[in-house]
């Protein structure tokens, strides 16, 4: 045998119980998403999601004081990375409301949904993760039933005004989504969770804020309070990321995040009032066995 043999690629890593951990947080995520809508749509996207950091931080800052604000806690190898993340999040978040702005919903949600085909795509070219093919043809399935969600509910997706700038835009928010997806990967393997949690909420914090004050909408003391809430319920849903990105490779999570489809659907119904349609149910139905699928892929031996 020849002493010059490739090397061969490294095992695909996988847990059904980071599955697990990676819906969960989508679920807590939508939820988080719909605060807007629950708000009457009185208060603009970004400036929910700036109180959201900042309540995430002012948490985490709590919580270091009372353990004695030990300053060894808040040390990183990796400070550029942090920024980096923090940035593409927002960078991503802000893409994705632009979208929403001026697109048809159905047009931005189904640009959005490309941040799961990216995020395998990136894992494997950046990451040199090897899914297999089972993988790729499971997350094609849920990206074809979330589409059909998307065409069941709001019709086929088409531009306003033949302008390409919004979809542009919509397809660089999916992008920067998807890097932050693979920066948390690899943040995951030499940070603690406090330490990624304390400096993307701080950086994203600062960043929003500074764009939300440009035009910011006055609040009621109880409206400020319950965005300022979205905080720790958001730390709750980065710790279910972090766990799941700890315990599965970036390529195995990303396809998850379309059932943020199926959630939005009974968020919708049990919260708004929309009954979904036939075709929306069938598309859902899609995107669980797809989601099924993948939590059922075993480790290769």
């Amino acid at each position: 045998m020849s002493s010059h043999a490739k090397p061969a690629a490294p095992a695909m890593t996988y847990s059904a119980a980071g599955v697990g951990w990676a819906v969960l947080a989508v679920g807590i995520f939508t939820l988080i998403f719909t605060s807007g809508k629950l708000a009457g749509g009185q208060v603009p996207a970004l400036q929910i999601m700036a109180m959201r950091y900042l309540g995430a931080f002012l948490t985490l800052a709590i919580w270091w004081l009372a353990r004695g604000a030990q300053v060894a806690s808040l040390r990183t190898q990796r400070p550029g990375r942090h920024v980096l993340r923090a940035f593409t999040g927002a960078a991503g978040t802000t893409a994705a409301m632009y979208a929403a702005t001026h697109l048809p919903l159905a047009s931005a949600s189904a640009l959005g949904l490309l941040d799961g085909l990216f995020t395998l795509a990136l894992a494997v070219l950046l990451l040199h993760e090897r899914p297999p093919l089972r993988l790729w043809l499971a997350s094609l399935l849920c990206l074809a039933g979330a589409l059909g969600v998307v065409v069941a509910q709001a019709g086929l997706p088409s531009a306003q005004g033949g302008s390409l700038a919004p979809v542009l835009v919509a397809v660089m928010g999916a992008l920067f989504i998807a890097c932050e997806s693979l920066l948390l990967k690899t943040l995951s393997r030499s940070e603690s969770s406090f330490t990624v949690l304390w400096y993307v909420n701080l950086i994203a914090a600062v960043l929003l804020l500074s764009v939300a004050a440009l035009n910011w909408t006055p609040m009621s003391a109880g409206m400020t309070a319950a965005f300022l809430a979205l905080g720790p319920l958001s730390l709750v849903a980065m710790l279910c990321n972090l766990r799941a990105f700890r315990l599965c490779d970036a390529a195995v999570i990303g396809p998850l995040r379309y059932t943020w489809i199926v959630f939005g659907l009974v968020f919708g119904w049990l919260l708004f009032g929309e009954r979904p349609s036939a075709g929306a149910l069938a598309g859902a139905a899609v995107v669980i066995a797809g989601g099924v699928w993948i939590a059922r892929l075993r480790r290769p031996r």
